[in-house]
């Protein structure tokens, strides 16, 4: 039976998802601490604008977010103020979620995949995080819909935008070139006459390779800062990835955050929950035609491949790099994901089309304020505040990870502290960084860092800190498996220094030392 149609409904539909979404986005987005990343941006944005741009190869980032930040921050300042970037991309992207769910399938798809974007958690978080993340999401959702509107309406118009909006996600992301992969076969399926439009679509891509090439220069010079050794990922791992991202996309970060492939750890409960849901949806594959037919059509597929591609092209080259995966690395599939969601629920009947879309619009809700009751974020500025407020004129800083109290102090830090430490690995030993460094990208190690044991450690920090009054230990505490506690550093601090007090804040803690009497 035909649906009914929506009328002039879909504009209130619209203006209440995009008024809810910028909403639950703006509660407490500046009540929480600047993290490693956000603060990491905001000191790139803080260079000259040629600085900014040769130095950032080395933190594998294209310059155009941090450039736009450059700007942004000569207006106002605070936590608030660096998320709003975030904030107005975020609001964005459920516009173009709708735009883009209009073009392929129909307005009622669109609605519904925005309502989801709306109240995502995993999406709200990034419209909240001061990184490039949420500018590469609407970017590639801009991307798409402008490839979507050249294919079905030509037009050099439509056609501009798309090379336009695809190199600014280019330039906003490493990652978001992948999009340009999943594209071509998106393209040649929901193209009724693909010669058609073919060449404009080369010309297109020819353009935005083109443009590309300033910035390939300026990565390949980057391998002094970080070498890469590409080799095949582990299958398992690769798999445990990708069985988490859509749990990822639905759950947010209120799960469990492990050091591992894929970011979420998924608990017995959840594995069940998982298995359910995805025996109903094959059972509904099975039963309804409808369903099938719309998750078969080839704008559908397409889609598909898309989302399949910014999911699995991130995972496979930083697996293949052994290096670590989190969920933001894929966050520009999640949308994706969403329309996909919203797909299916159009495909049932009426009513039970808004039960189910109420009901999964619920489950994120409750997600979303499951994890916005956790704190999440590294408190650096509760750190910070600690050491200002009880720290002395010869007093160091002894901090796991080293570079990040490096930039902490910084923006947060009123005093100049002298800096050590290091990196604790979660298997075993301590990695201690050399004096007087410079800036050197993201998250990079010197080449002179070397490894140590127990014993080497405690003369390593017999020399480092001789002459100081009091030394701050900062260290992760081991929950959600962000930072590695700090077992090893401790025992070789306690052959000459004892802890006078300890503060706690969720991922890290700072510990107050003092020497003992002789």
């Amino acid at each position: 039976m035909q649906k009914p149609e929506l009328g002039h409904r879909w504009h209130t539909y619209l203006f209440a998802m995009l008024f809810g979404g910028a909403v639950v986005r703006l509660i407490g987005i500046g009540s929480s601490s600047l993290w490693y990343d956000e603060m990491f941006t905001l000191r790139a944005s803080g260079l000259p604008l040629a600085s900014l741009i040769s130095d950032l190869p080395a933190a594998r980032h294209p310059p155009l977010y941090y450039a736009t930040m450059h700007f942004w921050l000569m207006f106002g300042s605070g936590e608030s103020w660096a998320r709003g970037l975030s904030f107005t991309a975020g609001i964005v992207s459920i516009l173009l979620t709708y735009l883009l769910g209009r073009e392929l399938f129909s307005r009622r798809a669109g609605l519904w995949a925005a309502a989801l974007v709306s109240v995502s958690p995993f999406l709200v978080w990034y419209s909240r995080d001061a990184t490039d993340y949420s500018w590469a999401i609407m970017f590639v959702l801009a991307s798409l819909y402008f490839l979507a509107r050249g294919v079905k309406r030509g037009g050099w118009k439509n056609w501009l935008a798309y090379s336009l909006v695809t190199l600014a996600a280019a330039y906003t992301h490493f990652f978001a070139a992948f999009v340009l992969l999943g594209e071509i076969p998106l393209f040649l399926l929901v193209a009724e006459d693909w010669r058609e439009r073919i060449k404009p679509f080369l010309t297109s891509l020819l353009a935005i390779t083109l443009m590309l090439i300033p910035w390939l220069v300026l990565l390949s010079d980057s391998n002094k800062y970080q070498e890469v050794s590409l080799k095949l990922p582990p299958v398992k791992a690769f798999i445990t990835g990708a069985e988490t991202a859509p749990v990822t996309f639905i759950e947010g970060y209120a799960g469990q955050i492990e050091n591992g492939a894929g970011a979420l750890g998924l608990t017995r409960l959840q594995v069940w929950i998982v298995a359910a849901l995805f025996i109903l949806f094959l059972a509904a594959l099975l039963l309804s035609p409808v369903l099938r037919a719309r998750l078969m059509s080839r704008s559908a597929l397409g889609l598909g491949l898309v989302t399949m591609i910014l999911i699995a092209g991130p995972m496979f080259l930083l697996l293949a790099n052994a290096q670590f995966v989190a969920g933001r690395y894929y966050a520009m599939a999640a949308p994706l994901f969403m329309l996909l969601l919203a797909l299916g629920i159009t495909a049932a009947p009426e009513k039970l089309e808004w039960l189910a879309g109420i009901a999964l619009i619920a489950l994120l809700t409750f997600f979303l304020v499951v994890e916005m009751g956790e704190e999440r974020h590294d408190d650096w500025r509760g750190i910070m505040s600690v050491v200002n407020a009880n720290g002395g004129e010869n007093d160091k800083f002894l901090c796991f990870p080293y570079h990040h109290c490096i930039v902490a102090q910084e923006h947060y830090g009123v005093r100049d502290l002298p800096v050590q430490g290091g990196t604790i690995l979660p298997d075993g030993p301590v990695i201690m960084s050399s004096d007087n460094r410079s800036w050197d990208g993201f998250g990079g190690q010197p080449a002179s860092d070397t490894y140590y044991d127990a014993a080497s450690l405690t003369a390593r920090m017999a020399s480092d800190l001789d002459g100081s009054k009091t030394v701050w230990l900062v260290t992760g505490t081991g929950r959600g498996g962000i930072y590695a506690p700090s077992s090893m550093v401790v025992q070789a601090l306690s052959q000459e220094w004892k802890p006078v007090q300890s503060w706690d804040f969720t991922t890290l803690s700072i510990t107050e030392y003092v020497q003992k009497q002789v």
